[in-house]
């Protein structure tokens, strides 16, 4: 019996379950309201499997054609997944990329090829099998860094998790498509102008934040002044604590960065080495990966604090916006916002201002810890006090 063609109106309104499109096409449904396609043909004696893509990045029409052409594959005596059973897990699919093409780029390059591979890719499905992963994983990934208010991140993970998996297919054949070609990319981010107000600081550190890893994070991008990914990515083995010093090795301008740490932020870290049992600072597994869960933390502040309308980027420029109010130098600001100078003097001038930094930060936690009549933060010391 020959199976009844889908129409476009079905695959928006089918319910939950599987119906075949013929030639081996299926559209499967989930309770959540996913629908992907699968296709299904005989290899030998064995039954086989795959799944092609998602709807509705994946349209019906494409979903046939690539049908299509799986099938004429099989009608060859090809197997369909041959390449895919041979992928290796993404994580190693990364370093074979970045060894065998990346190492020819500029150093600059490979820089920021391996923080947004790394840190962002593999660092949320470095564990899959290549073959795996899927346009669902890249759009979720890509809904994650955007909800973190990481819009450059987002749009440059996205060219470069794209290149990559345009090798793997084309060059290695691990995989038969490139999930990116149905996922849109993001636009470029407009820049940004948001400082959050002392009585927006006062509202997200007193009322908006809990005694939970993710608002440890959110502490320490105030005390600190450094980028998200930055924080997220500590390490103890990077962090001296004799000295009040954390190193930061992997930063966006490839320098390497001394962050002076003011008492404030040395109190919160000593808490959190007391019961520290991974190798990153802030982890929502217990130290074994770098904490993640930017979105809901930020949707859980938002809720708490009843600020909104701002991103956890915009933290940085409150905190050097503060600093300058207070006097500070833009030379400090900057150097504490690890921002480098452009100009010919800048690649003979080493000074690091890191007595001017260790300064200023420590002006920074004592204005986020008091309140007195020229003041309107809220303290910040109990909520250090309760992450214990």
């Amino acid at each position: 019996m020959v199976a009844k063609k889908l129409k476009s109106t079905d695959v928006k309104t089918k319910g939950v379950g599987d119906y075949a499109d013929g030639d081996g096409l299926w559209l499967r449904v989930l309770k959540s309201g996913r629908r992907s396609w699968t296709f299904q043909y005989a290899q030998g004696a064995k039954r086989r499997k795959m799944a092609i893509g998602e709807y509705p990045a994946m349209s019906l029409s494409d979903a046939r054609t690539e049908a299509l052409r799986l099938r004429s594959m099989v009608a060859q005596g090809k197997d369909p997944r041959a390449a895919s059973d041979a992928a290796p897990i993404l994580a190693d699919a990364v370093e074979e990329y970045m060894d065998k093409e990346v190492s020819q780029l500029s150093v600059s390059s490979q820089k920021s090829y391996g923080i947004f591979l790394r840190n962002e890719l593999v660092a949320r499905y470095g564990h899959l099998n290549l073959s795996a992963f899927t346009d669902h994983h890249l759009a979720t990934m890509m809904d994650e860094i955007q909800g973190s208010g990481r819009g450059a991140t987002a749009s440059g993970t996205f060219r470069v998790t794209r290149r990559f998996l345009n090798w793997a297919m084309r060059t290695r054949r691990y995989i038969d498509r490139n999930p990116a070609e149905m996922v849109a990319e993001p636009k470029p981010p407009k820049a940004r102008d948001r400082v959050l107000s002392d009585e927006e600081i006062g509202a997200i550190l007193t009322d908006g934040l809990d005694a939970s890893e993710g608002a440890d994070l959110v502490r320490l991008l105030f005390l600190t002044a450094c980028r998200l990914n930055e924080v997220a990515h500590m390490r103890w083995q990077d962090v001296d604590l004799n000295s009040g010093l954390w190193t930061v090795p992997d930063t966006k301008n490839g320098t390497t960065h001394l962050v002076p740490l003011s008492d404030e932020a040395l109190t919160l870290l000593k808490t959190l080495k007391g019961r520290a049992q991974g190798e990153y600072v802030i982890s929502g597994s217990g130290g074994a990966r770098p904490y993640s869960g930017f979105s809901k933390l930020k949707a859980r502040v938002d809720e708490k604090s009843g600020v909104t309308g701002w991103r956890f980027h915009d933290i940085r420029r409150t905190c050097a916006t503060v600093l300058r109010r207070e006097g500070v130098n833009r030379d400090t600001v900057k150097a504490i916002l690890n921002h480098t100078a452009s100009d010919v003097t800048a690649i003979y001038d080493r000074y690091d201002l890191l007595e001017e930094k260790r300064s200023a930060l420590i002006l920074l936690g004592n204005i986020l810890i008091t309140k007195d009549a020229e003041s309107s933060y809220k303290p910040l010391s109990p909520l250090l006090i309760s992450a214990s």
